[in-house]
C-alpha cells in the first residue's frame, strides 16, 4: 500500500465564467484580473490518497489500515468493495495566507471563492489519478461530516487511516475536528455504478448542493442497512 500526492498546476476557472458565476459587473474586470494574478503567484492545490482494503466488516463499521471508522450507511457501501481510496485534499497554505491577507471585504470573499474552487479542482484531480491508476470508473465518495450517519468527528480516525499524508500535504485538524486550511476536503473514494451523492440523503440547505434531497432514497437506504440481515 503505497500513497500518492496529487499536485495542481493549472487550476484557476476562466475568468469570464467565474464573473457571470459570482454576478459581477465588467467594471469589476480590473480587480477580478488582478486577484487572478496574485492567485498564479500562489503554489496550487494538493492532495493525496492511498489505496486500503476494507477488513474485520462488520453492519456499523469497517476496518481501513488498521482503523475502525463507524456508520451504518458507510459500511454498508465499503464492505462491498476490494478496494477504497481514502484521501484528503487542500487549497494549500499559500492560497489560504493570500485569502487571510484581503481586507477588503469584496476582494476576501472572491479571494475564498478562488480557494475553494481549487480545492474542488484537486479533489476531481484526486479521482481521475485513481481511475487512471487502478482501471476504475463510477467512483463515488462519503465525506465526514456530510451526513449524520458518518459525523464530523470521523475525521479522527480518518486521518489516522491516511497516515503521513496529511502532514505532507500540510493539513491539520482542529480540536473541534475541522480541517486548516479551510479549504480542505477529505473523504473516502469507492466504486458505486449507481452513482452514490450524499447530497440525495441530506435535507439542509446549501448552495453547493449537486443533486436534490430524496427522502424516498434515504428511507431505502436506511432500512437496508438497519435490516437484520445484516446484523452478522
Amino acid at each position: 500500500m503505497t500513497d500518492r500526492i496529487i499536485s495542481c498546476a493549472q487550476w484557476l476557472p476562466d475568468r469570464d465564467s467565474f464573473m457571470q458565476e459570482q454576478h459581477l459587473r465588467p467594471a469589476d474586470r480590473p480587480m477580478v484580473d488582478r486577484l487572478f494574478l496574485e492567485a498564479e503567484q500562489c503554489a496550487g492545490p494538493v492532495g493525496g490518497y492511498l489505496e486500503t482494503v476494507p477488513d474485520a466488516c462488520k453492519p456499523d463499521s469497517v476496518q481501513l489500515n488498521g482503523t475502525r471508522v463507524r456508520g451504518r450507511l458507510l459500511a454498508g457501501h465499503l464492505s462491498r468493495q476490494a478496494l477504497v481510496f481514502p484521501f484528503v485534499a487542500t487549497c494549500g497554505h499559500d492560497l489560504s495566507a493570500w485569502v487571510d491577507s484581503k481586507t477588503d471585504l469584496m476582494e476576501n470573499y472572491l479571494a475564498f471563492a478562488l480557494a475553494e474552487h481549487a480545492a474542488n479542482v484537486v479533489v476531481e484531480a484526486v479521482r481521475g489519478d485513481i481511475e487512471a491508476v487502478f482501471g476504475l470508473d463510477s467512483l463515488s465518495r462519503m465525506q465526514p461530516g456530510s451526513l449524520p450517519d458518518w459525523p464530523i468527528d470521523q475525521q479522527k480516525p480518518l486521518f489516522e487511516i491516511l497516515g503521513p499524508i496529511p502532514e505532507k500535504i500540510q493539513v491539520r485538524l482542529t480540536s473541534s475536528c475541522l480541517m486548516l486550511p479551510t479549504n480542505s476536503l477529505s473523504g473516502i473514494y469507492f466504486r458505486d455504478p449507481e452513482g452514490f451523492i450524499s447530497c440525495r440523503l441530506c435535507s439542509r440547505k446549501c448552495p453547493r448542493r449537486k443533486a436534490p434531497f430524496d427522502p424516498e432514497q434515504l428511507a431505502r437506504l436506511e432500512n437496508e442497512y438497519s435490516s437484520p440481515s445484516n446484523e452478522s
